[in-house]
């Protein structure tokens, strides 16, 4: 997991957290002697809670079990091809990169060949160089299974 993926799930969890504080705040000032209680067994634990705090537990373990259930993370997908100049020839050692992808750039390796690992989204913009050729090919997602060619050509200033 990248550090922008544990970025946003420390969000949503701080989300969780303070939206059950304030269903906590909210039974706690508006009814404060109410029978709110939560008990139970949790893996052999009995838990007998009340009140304020039955409200956070309860707000905070359906939030999550809501966002568990009905977001799905990202699917990795691999893009695979290889590099090579304009006379056909393999081009080993071209530095590749993906748009928005910080982790993802490598080299070639022999017969040019390439493998990122990419979540899946509509599309990807991949970037190749090596010295003074260069190529930029966008792939659509109805291509991911299909070996990716890219043709390096002369840069224009």
């Amino acid at each position: 997991m990248d550090i922008q993926s544990k970025i946003k799930m420390a969000l949503v969890y701080a989300g969780f957290f303070i939206l059950s504080a304030v269903v906590a705040v909210l039974i706690f000032k508006l009814l404060p002697g109410s029978g709110a209680e939560a008990e139970g067994d949790i893996d052999g634990l009995k838990i007998n809670i009340g009140g304020g705090f039955a409200g956070f537990m309860i707000s905070f373990w359906l939030l999550q079990f809501v966002y568990r259930k009905n977001i799905t993370p990202k699917q990795a997908l691999t893009l695979r091809g290889n590099t090579l100049d304009e006379a056909g020839h393999y081009i080993e050692g071209a530095n590749i990169a993906v748009d928005g992808l910080t982790l993802g750039k490598q080299q070639t390796r022999e017969n040019g060949v390439f493998e990122i690992h990419v979540n899946a989204q509509s599309e990807w913009t991949i970037r190749a160089d090596k010295d003074e050729l260069t190529a930029v090919v966008t792939i659509p997602a109805t291509q991911v299974n299909q070996t990716i060619q890219l043709i390096l050509k002369k840069k224009t200033p």
